[in-house]
């Protein structure tokens, strides 16, 4: 276990402190005496049901002296908090060697795109989005958005879509319930308010990050897309929020996550009747603090749709995804209904959603889009349906348990499922109760797949990713002895890669 999550903190996370910042939770009132120690270090309040922290600036001759107070204090790090990154997948051209009506928007034209604005990828043709009252489905009426992306057409329906792209796709969807009273947050870098795809549903935008409103990375413009964009969203009608947690650059620290969840938790009371939700595509190494302050915001009575991460371990050793009280997606390859060599997995795991090659918005432009892989994808398509149960009226407190009663069981088809112990054999699924599109038998390639289970260990190491550590860091583990799940962190000096 320590080996896993030594690799972690190696190939995810650069993990620094912030010039000798920490966070301070009060468990008890502080003795009179003492208050005046404390008092001149602090910075900024926030507070979460029962938390009640400070963020503190400490000098390093007193860092001791903090540390004796750790009857009435928990202290934390300030260290980062980042976006899931976008997955490069080695098999791509296998299962795209037809682009779809010639408008596929190459990878590298994407690249060059978010550097170079005017330059962008050609237009994704969706064709028209039609509605059609579809009695056979059941009781409630459905509409078709034809020509769909093909995430929104594998989440529609129980049986595998085609492995190669050149078909098209249909998504079926609740007619009169798209979200048009639900809100969701998005808790990323920020959301491109001006995009058309949005039809003006971003209703306000705030930032935590003192880099300004606004999405100057991408991940959550990407992410937004996802949730309730007319062509790539799940929940068309839906409210959104942006909440930025993360900089320019998809980084935060627990800091800036914690204010941004002190503001939705007052906020939804509010504004929004208690209607709302949280999409959370982000993470980091398992932080105590941050999995209290999500508990306490579950425990206000707002759903947390979370990211598994895009590691290929436990997902259990992640916060938000191992948190009490949210809802962790991981992905699938729904080329050949795999769990995704990236995914996270675990208990702490509670569905699985598209995850390869998923399309969406772009931030630098209007009209052109990209392709995503990763967890922070497969997210929001979670948060999408979690919307549109709450605009049919499904109690918050039943949300999580109809979600999974909605999907499609044992389809995964891993063949060692048992070296993922307690993933949930689990798909997503938002349509009607309706026989699926049918393909002819040559759309699926029955070649085995040369990834056939998630990334080992030994695999992802060969990536020769590094974490950087500061003097700030070393000196924070050495006072404080900081121990996340009993991990010596003493020992990732040691580490070379």
């Amino acid at each position: 276990m320590q080996v896993a999550m030594l690799w972690i903190m190696v190939s995810c996370w650069y993990i620094t402190v912030h010039a000798h910042e920490f966070i301070i939770d009060i468990k008890k009132p502080i003795p009179w005496f003492l208050e005046s120690h404390i008092k001149p270090h602090l910075k900024k309040h926030m507070s979460i049901g029962s938390m009640d922290s400070w963020l503190v600036e400490i000098p390093t001759n007193l860092i001791d002296k903090f540390m004796d107070l750790s009857h009435y204090l928990d202290i934390t790090p300030n260290v980062e908090v980042m976006a899931f990154e976008d997955m490069q997948i080695d098999f791509k051209d296998k299962y795209r060697d037809v682009n779809k009506d010639g408008g596929d928007c190459e990878e590298e034209k994407c690249n060059e795109e978010e550097e170079e604005e005017e330059e962008w990828c050609e237009e994704y043709d969706d064709g028209d989005e039609e509605e059609e009252e579809e009695g056979e489905f059941g009781h409630e009426k459905y509409s078709t958005q034809f020509n769909a992306p093909r995430h929104l057409s594998r989440a529609s329906r129980i049986t595998k879509l085609p492995t190669a792209s050149n078909f098209t796709y249909n998504y079926y969807y609740p007619r009169d319930y798209q979200g048009a009273n639900v809100t969701v947050y998005v808790l990323d870098s920020g959301i491109r308010m001006d995009h058309p795809e949005f039809e003006g549903r971003i209703l306000e935008a705030y930032d935590f990050t003192d880099s300004g409103v606004g999405d100057n990375y991408g991940h959550g413009t990407s992410v937004a897309g996802i949730i309730g964009s007319k062509t790539y969203g799940v929940a068309k009608n839906v409210n959104l929020i942006d909440i930025k947690v993360l900089n320019n650059k998809g980084k935060g620290n627990v800091f800036s996550i914690l204010q941004g969840l002190q503001f939705i938790t007052k906020h939804c009371e509010e504004n929004t009747n208690g209607n709302c939700i949280i999409n959370a595509s982000l993470g980091a190494i398992n932080i105590q603090i941050l999995n209290k302050a999500f508990e306490e915001v579950h425990n206000a009575g707002i759903p947390v749709i979370c990211a598994a991460g895009n590691n290929a371990v436990n997902a259990c050793w992640i916060t938000p995804a191992g948190s009490k009280g949210v809802f962790t997606v991981g992905s699938f390859d729904d080329r050949d209904d795999t769990i995704a060599t990236f995914s996270n997995w675990g208990r702490c795991v509670d569905m699985m959603a598209p995850g390869v090659y998923v399309r969406t918005l772009l931030y630098t432009n209007q009209k052109g889009s990209r392709e995503s892989s990763g967890t922070s994808v497969s997210t929001p398509i979670v948060t999408g349906l979690a919307a549109i149960l709450l605009s049919k009226g499904v109690p918050k407190e039943n949300l999580y348990d109809e979600i999974r009663k909605m999907g499609s069981r044992d389809l995964l088809r891993n063949k060692e499922f048992s070296r993922l112990p307690g993933t949930p054999n689990l798909i997503v699924n938002i349509g009607p109760q309706k026989e699926d599109d049918v393909y002819p038998d040559d759309a699926y390639i029955d070649e085995e797949r040369r990834y056939t289970t998630p990334a080992t260990f030994v695999d992802t190491l060969n990536q020769k990713k590094r974490i950087h550590f500061t003097d700030n860091y070393d000196l924070v583990m050495s006072k404080f002895k900081f121990k996340m799940q009993d991990l010596k962190l003493n020992h990732l000096k040691k580490i070379i890669i």
